[in-house]
């Protein structure tokens, strides 16, 4: 049993403090209903424009251990599949701001772009119980599980200084938010 030192469990934290941010793109990517081509189309080429863009910032500014395994050409195939077209990528002035100059700060960043695996084996469920015939390389990718549970004892760390970690959670949150919700050049 640990001493109450003033720190706390970064994952914990950071849960905590986006979890309004969360709640957020969660509702802005519900909108869509998955079980439909048309809905599940508009819901990867989000997915695709967010993470790409997401993926592109990510190799080139976190620690290679920290960097997230690509999916974007999963979600690709599965557009490809249902027969749409790919979006751009988005870059968003917001992935720009992202400070990544500690570990905390790229271990924020890199939990929010792990953590979406969970809910995508959530998604994967209803998809395959709804349309079986769905396309389902990106949501049933094992890679991210896998790269979570790895960042998992960073994450259960205790920290002192959790800001540099929530402030660039948020942003990229933020930056998938304002993808989904800037959705409509996306139209399936």
């Amino acid at each position: 049993m640990s001493r109450d030192t003033g720190r706390k469990q970064l994952r914990t934290i950071l849960r905590r403090e986006t979890i309004a941010l969360h709640d957020r793109l969660d509702r802005a990517i519900s909108r869509f209903d998955r079980t439909t081509v048309a809905g599940y189309a508009r819901f990867l080429k989000i997915q695709y424009a967010a993470r790409k863009g997401a993926e592109d910032w990510a190799g080139q500014m976190l620690p290679h251990a920290l960097c997230p395994p690509p999916l974007a050409s999963l979600i690709s195939a599965d557009l490809t599949q249902l027969g749409r077209s790919m979006p751009e990528a988005e870059h968003t002035a917001i992935l720009a701001g992202i400070d990544t100059s500690s570990q905390s700060a790229a271990l924020g960043a890199a939990w929010v772009l792990a953590g979406s695996s969970l809910g995508n084996r959530m998604m994967l469920r209803q998809v395959c119980d709804a349309a079986p015939q769905m396309p389902v390389a990106f949501l049933s990718d094992p890679a991210m599980p896998q790269f979570f549970a790895r960042l998992r004892p960073l994450l259960e760390e205790d920290v002192r200084d959790p800001a540099p970690a929530i402030r660039s959670a948020t942003a990229m949150f933020e930056h998938f938010v304002q993808v989904a919700l800037a959705d409509e050049r996306l139209a399936a």
